[in-house]
């Protein structure tokens, strides 16, 4: 138990470091450090370094982007519970840097963080939902709204005459 004790302690450590030198907040900027610390403090479990590590290599901070890598760190640190990751999988996936562009892939992470609290996730639930509800033919948009009862109990009653009247013209 002792070992498992130091080992986050040193993770913890490692972290601390590595933000410190991220941020420049010693005076001193320096980006190879960081990844170094970050490198560091991920294999011994840390979910917040692998989070830093992986927007390293998505942003290409101090390295060549690497979007593989990133997915990896951010995957690593989204299952040990880090919301930052969700959301950045999700990006990923919306924009289809380092894996195949899905939304509706993106949409499932894009909630999984906003379940968490993210509120930049819950942002880019809007953008996407509401990308979508854009591009629907509104002819279509009224007939399954006409037809799914649950729908139209959102809508006010000038709203559902106003519905109705337009999809019998």
């Amino acid at each position: 138990m002792t070992d498992n004790v130091s080992l986050t302690a040193d993770a913890d450590n490692f972290y601390s470091l590595g933000l410190t030198y991220y941020s420049g907040e010693n005076g001193e900027q320096d980006f190879n450090r960081a990844l170094e610390a970050f490198s560091k403090a991920s294999e011994w479990g840390n979910e917040n370094a692998m989070f830093y590590h992986g927007l390293m290599n998505f942003r290409g901070i101090g390295i060549k982007e690497d979007y593989k890598t990133a997915f990896e760190m951010f995957k690593k640190a989204a299952e040990l519970g880090n919301v930052e990751a969700l959301f950045s999988i999700g990006l990923m996936y919306l924009t289809g840097k380092g894996v195949e562009e899905n939304e509706d892939t993106a949409l499932k992470f894009f909630q999984a963080a906003a379940m968490q609290g993210n509120a930049r996730a819950v942002y880019m639930m809007g953008v996407v939902i509401g990308n979508r509800i854009a591009n629907v033919n509104v002819e279509e948009l009224m007939r399954i709204l006409l037809e799914n009862s649950d729908a139209m109990n959102y809508l006010s009653e000038d709203r559902k005459k106003k519905f109705q009247q337009d999809a019998l013209e």
